[in-house]
């Protein structure tokens, strides 16, 4: 069952997917490319890139993601 399917207007609050490592590795060896030493990720923010609230939405992300990972995520 796709993991959204879980999810409904009462939650839940954070989903975390962790599932392609290829995806990571792409992104390690673009930022090996320009020396700059981390490892990578990507992560996707799911919302109506029109909503009237998009800077609140972002600001969220960046504070759940701070507290999942205060010193990995860049």
């Amino acid at each position: 069952m796709p993991v959204f399917d879980y999810m409904d207007e009462w939650g839940p609050e954070k989903v975390l997917v962790v599932y392609d490592t290829k995806l990571a590795r792409n992104m390690t060896w673009k930022w090996a490319l320009v020396d700059i030493f981390l490892g990578g990720a990507k992560a996707a923010i799911v919302a109506d890139p029109k909503a009237p609230n998009k800077e609140g939405i972002v600001r969220a992300f960046v504070r759940a993601i701070r507290k999942l990972l205060p010193d990995e995520y860049v």
